[in-house]
């Protein structure tokens, strides 16, 4: 265990995120997920958390890892049926504030940062993944993929 760092930031954890390069993906979804088969098809890194609610797993990743700001939303979550509007989407309803504090961060708006995919295209973008979460979660339809973004440009230092 390290101070200051949440147990579920396991170093397996903390390795992957931190050799994901700019634009990689990292797929977080619940037990119900289908996630062991994704990884297998995508030849996907995969990491085991057991344990852990899925939302709780995404905001410690997202305190660590920037998201993408270019070429449209970072984050992406499955819909349940495909119709539903996505601010109705239960674990959106779970999420939204912890989203919404990324995008302005980002200073982007929230519709700029996250879309609802269908779950054929959730599905395929998994199994593009750089790295697959395992969860035991029993939420249903909390799957997140996240897109890495670099880091701010460090200020230059003039010596002198």
């Amino acid at each position: 265990m390290l101070r200051g760092i949440h147990p579920l930031l396991t170093g397996e954890l903390l390795h992957c995120i931190s050799d994901m390069g700019h634009g990689d993906t990292i797929v977080i979804g619940d037990g119900n997920f289908s996630s062991d088969a994704d990884a297998r098809a995508g030849n996907c890194f995969t990491v085991e958390l057991w344990g852990y609610n899925t939302l709780e797993i995404v905001r410690q990743i997202l305190g660590y890892m920037p998201l993408d700001d270019k070429d449209g939303p970072s984050v992406h979550f499955i819909a349940e049926t495909g119709d539903e509007p996505w601010e109705a989407h239960a674990v959106w309803i779970r999420a939204n504030s912890n989203l919404a504090h990324w995008a302005r961060q980002m200073g982007k708006e929230l519709t700029d940062v996250v879309s609802m995919l269908p779950r054929a295209e959730f599905h395929e973008l998994a199994r593009r993944a750089y790295a697959i979460v395992l969860t035991n979660d029993p939420t249903h339809y909390a799957y997140f993929a996240l897109r890495k973004g670099a880091l701010p440009e460090p200020e230059q230092v003039s010596v002198g």
